[in-house]
């Protein structure tokens, strides 16, 4: 899941992804899902990871990415 560049950082972008969250919650809940997996979200991705906080999510893994030049 993405939010266009232009919308990253704002408002708009923050309520679209947590609709989207919000609006799977009842179909997953119907067809017996107790738990979802979202993965690799970059602990540097605040916006995303407010979100998650938000609806009750935390983290069990944590993902870096290094970089070296060569």
């Amino acid at each position: 899941m993405g939010v266009r560049r232009a919308h990253q950082r704002s408002r708009l972008g923050s309520a679209l992804a947590l609709r989207l969250i919000e609006a799977l919650k009842p179909p997953f809940v119907r067809h017996g899902l107790e738990a979802l997996e979202m993965s690799w979200i970059l602990e540097s991705n605040r916006g995303m990871r407010n979100i998650l906080e938000h609806i009750g999510a935390y983290p069990y893994k944590r993902y870096r990415v290094y970089e070296k030049r060569i």
